[in-house]
């Protein structure tokens, strides 16, 4: 259908080509609009903000490319009927409410179409009828506020679809039919409520879909399962404060997911787990407070990663242990940040190449931090930097880097301690940084340290030797109490201190029978010593025990034992513990004599050293080796 004045421009331009026959380049130059730049040899015409509010119909119908940006243009009803080897036309920015219906019916050969900036209420499924060869799309900033069904149904070459800051509030199931080869999808700036998860069955080749700037606070299970072959999602400024942990299953190609400027208090890790590919992460402007161990667990693939603006005040050793091929990480704007744990990026030390950690509140860096093999940029401006030696690498770094501009450099300022707030990092020395001071204190530490690591390495071989050896050797005998040592040898000799004086104590008398320091003894032979002190001990209780028991005999006839006399029975109770320590001299003679058998003349004592003849050797070994009687040892003493 042709309206009235359609025909009067089409008549003006069937006279104009009737008469641009003669010389059509001449035809082109003549009636080439006023301020319009036209191109005759590349066929282009500008006619950008010339304030026009009328297509131009007399230019050159082999026109390739018009541009008409900015103009005060309000219907395009057949307007480009003659254009028909048009592929870009610019109509963004004019004052078109309406397309109309085929108005593009003749433009076979378009590949693009700007009418972005007009006031655009509605479409219907004939608005772009004949634009089989478009590519690209854009419908942004109108006052759309429903995708009708089958609207781009004849836009089957379509790959580039801009729809966004509308008014869009509702997507019908089927609006996006016949856009088999749509690869770019753009819904941002719309009053959108829900996910239209039912519109995106018609849409199985999309690459990338822009959902930012909506109106869903939480994105439900499989809400993008229809999109196998997607491989970038945006949906930052959404309010979204909940994330399903399912709701990106079946994005297997996903490695761009934007999720900015939400509402999630934690990093949804259960939901990253079916996006294993993702390259490139943004968690930037939400309301996580911790980085918690793995908590981007199965990115092995993640590259790149974005937390800046965030209540962070912690980062755990292992948040990161997942993300071997991280390659840039920015953490910035984190003012509760102040500290980065040594450890933390172990696991990109041969990955991470960028790493910006600029205004958060970090006042320590230690370089064992962020000891990382290939990194060429850090970015440590705004933070309150204490500036002490465990700084110096970074003045090094800043001096020698070239991927830091001087500017950058300068921003690297000390804030404490007093003397040095607001002084640039680079100008300062170690001397500065009070590293002397630093490295003599740690010298004397390490010294200490040393010293008194050898000195329990040394009490630790005395020990072993002295337990192994099992001998009185002069070291082992430096207690007095055998209850505090820990050295079998030194419980031996504390015994035998402690038999002797008690020994003393009992009978002055008794000590002629007990051998002398003076006398020679035999190596290895303590145990049978410490019994002869013991007997000694025995018999002198004996003969205190006998001086003052009364011997009466018990008239009672209940047993054998009370029939005895008093010392009878006394005597009779000794027998088992007697016969015990019997044995015991006896198999300690047999080891003498065998000790004696293997020792050549000479003899060597750990306390005295010197030559034995046979009747001295012969007279240590007669000194108290008889048997004790049955009856001289107490039971109570055993």
């Amino acid at each position: 259908m042709f309206f009235p004045g359609d025909l009067v421009a089409l008549t003006i331009w069937i006279i104009m080509i009737l008469t641009s026959t003669i010389d059509k380049n001449v035809v082109l130059a003549t009636f080439c609009p006023p301020r319009c730049k036209c191109n005759e040899v590349k066929l282009l015409v500008f006619c950008n903000e010339t304030q026009i509010d009328l297509v131009p119909i007399m230019l050159n119908p082999q026109l390739k490319e018009l541009y008409l940006h900015g103009n005060r243009i309000k219907n395009i009803y057949s307007s480009f009927i003659v254009y028909q080897e048009l592929q870009y036309l610019d109509l963004s920015n004019n004052q078109i409410g309406d397309t109309g219906k085929k108005s593009f019916i003749m433009q076979k050969k378009l590949k693009v179409l700007l009418l972005n900036g007009n006031n655009l209420t509605q479409l219907n499924n004939l608005s772009f009828y004949g634009l089989e060869s478009l590519y690209l799309l854009d419908l942004s900033h109108n006052h759309l506020s429903e995708i009708y069904s089958r609207i781009f149904m004849s836009l089957n070459k379509l790959e580039w679809l801009d729809l966004s800051s509308n008014q869009i509030t509702h997507i019908n199931k089927e609006a996006f039919f016949g856009l088999l080869n749509l690869k770019r999808l753009n819904l941002h700036g719309n009053q959108l409520k829900h996910i239209p998860t039912q519109s995106f069955y018609h849409l199985q080749s999309l690459v990338a879909l822009n959902l930012s700037s909506n109106r869903f606070t939480h994105i439900p299970e499989m809400a993008f399962s229809p999109l196998a072959m997607l491989e970038e999602l945006i949906i930052d400024s959404c309010s979204i404060s909940a994330i399903h942990s399912r709701a990106f299953i079946h994005l297997s190609n996903l490695n761009y997911l934007d999720l900015q400027n939400n509402r999630m208090a934690n990093v949804p890790t259960e939901s990253f787990s079916y996006v294993t590919t993702l390259r490139t992460l943004n968690l930037s402007n939400n309301l996580i407070t911790v980085l918690k161990r793995n908590a981007f667990k199965n990115l092995t693939h993640l590259q790149t990663l974005t937390i800046s603006s965030c209540p962070l005040s912690q980062i755990e050793k292992d948040a990161f242990i997942d993300n071997i091929n991280l390659n840039r990480l920015v953490i910035e704007n984190n003012k509760k940040l102040s500290r980065i744990e040594i450890g933390t990026f172990e696991q990109q030390h041969d990955s991470l190449e960028y790493l910006s950690l600029r205004s958060n509140m970090i006042a320590f860096l230690d370089w064992q931090t962020i000891n990382i093999k290939r990194l060429h940029y850090i970015d440590l401006q705004q933070n309150p930097l204490a500036c002490n030696c465990s700084l110096s690498w970074l003045i090094a770094y800043l001096k020698h880097s070239n991927m830091i501009s001087q500017s950058q450099k300068d921003q690297v300022k000390c804030y404490f301690p007093n003397y040095l707030y607001g002084k640039k990092l680079i100008t300062l020395s170690e001397t500065d940084l009070s590293c002397s001071k630093l490295n003599s204190t740690m010298k004397t530490v390490v010294n200490i340290f040393t010293y008194t690591a050898m000195l329990i390495l040394i009490m630790t071989m005395m020990i072993v030797i002295c337990r192994r050896h099992k001998r009185c050797l002069p070291f082992c005998c430096i207690c007095r109490q055998c209850r505090f040592s820990s050295c079998c040898c030194c419980r031996n000799c504390c015994s035998t201190e402690s038999s002797s004086s008690s020994s003393t104590t009992s009978s002055p008398s008794s000590s002629s029978t007990i051998p002398s320091s003076s006398q020679p003894i035999i190596v290895g032979n303590h145990h049978h010593h410490h019994l002869l002190y013991q007997r000694q001990y025995y018999q002198n209780q004996q003969q205190y025990h006998y001086s003052h028991q009364q011997y009466t005999d018990n008239d009672d006839d209940d047993g054998v034992q009370n029939q005895l006399p008093a010392k009878s029975r006394l005597e009779n109770s000794f027998y088992y513990p007697t016969k015990i320590i019997n044995d015991e001299l006896t198999r300690d003679k047999q080891q003498i004599q065998q000790q004696q058998q293997q020792q050549q003349k000479s003899y060597h004592f750990p306390y005295r050293t010197g030559t034995m003849t046979d009747s001295t050797r012969t007279s240590a070994l007669s000194v108290d080796l008889h048997p004790i009687p049955n009856h001289s040892l107490p039971i109570s003493h055993i």
